[in-house]
């Protein structure tokens, strides 16, 4: 039935009319109900929206009048995933409207969620956390982009304290199998004539020997400079990596670091035909 605007219902039911029975069935439909509608607003649960069945999947859909495309908002089937995308134009009479995996924009995906065709090395766990995907309808990975990344800055994470003192200081313990690690670290005090910023890449394979390769500036004398090395713990397999400057920078002055893991598959599980897809 063709929606009415207010003015015309409020016309066929203004005082001395005789509203039809058409009539009476375009004021019920242009009431929200419940169960046939899916919307529902409780003081517990705020507002509600149920996905009506059917075989486009959409929740929202966002237009601007007159606008051919607009944006949307569905579910997947099973509920583990929520996507939003730019709609499909409509088709032409008789076509129908459909909605393929190349207008999604952003996907959210709930944790626990192990319905995927491409795994993560090692296959994907009986509880993975929850992804999100950009311009990618099927997240492997916690932020999965299907393009180009720009950004003005990137860094990883922090770790243990670590003083410029001369001593050796743990920045990642407990490391096992095969480990690739980005570090950057810089350390001085102002005034000082000490300071030393690195860059260097560390890998290490097990209880074998490990490599470290450095990009690295200083100030002052060549004991400014910061140093890593591998630690191996004498008749386990476990290694940690850790730092230090060959000279004490004063009571009170810190190194900063931040590390990135570049492998994430430290058994190499991943390398089986059997459990990785792509």
């Amino acid at each position: 039935m063709k929606n009415r605007p207010r003015t015309e219902l409020k016309a066929r039911f203004a005082e001395g009319s005789m509203p039809s029975m058409s009539d009476f069935d375009m004021l019920i439909d242009s009431t929200v109900n419940i169960n046939d509608d899916g919307i529902e607003h409780s003081p517990a649960r705020g507002l509600c929206l149920t996905q009506r069945n059917g075989e486009e999947r959409r929740l929202l859909s966002f237009y601007r009048q007159g606008m051919a495309r607009a944006w949307a908002m569905g579910l997947d089937a099973g509920g583990h995933s929520m996507a939003f995308g730019v709609a499909q134009p409509k088709g032409a009479e008789g076509q129908r409207r459909t909605e393929g995996a190349e207008t999604a924009v952003l996907t959210l995906v709930a944790p626990g969620s192990d319905d995927l065709d491409q795994h993560a090395p090692g296959g994907v766990p009986a509880e993975t956390p929850a992804r999100v995907g950009v311009n990618n309808p099927r997240p492997a990975y916690e932020l999965d982009v299907r393009g180009t990344v720009a950004s003005s800055a990137r860094r990883g994470v922090e770790g243990p304290q670590a003083w410029a003192d001369s001593d050796w200081h743990t920045i990642r313990a407990g490391l096992d199998g095969c480990v690739a690690l980005e570090v950057v670290a810089g350390t001085g005090k102002e005034g000082s004539g000490k300071y030393a910023l690195m860059h260097a890449f560390a890998l290490k394979m097990f209880d074998a020997k490990g490599e470290i390769s450095y990009h690295r500036s200083h100030y002052g004398a060549r004991r400014h400079r910061l140093e890593l090395r591998w630690l191996q713990h004498s008749g386990r397999r476990e290694f940690d990596l850790q730092v230090k400057v060959n000279c004490h920078y004063g009571e009170g002055v810190a190194i900063r670091y931040h590390i990135t893991e570049l492998w994430d598959d430290p058994l190499m599980a991943g390398c089986s035909v059997a459990t990785h897809k792509r």
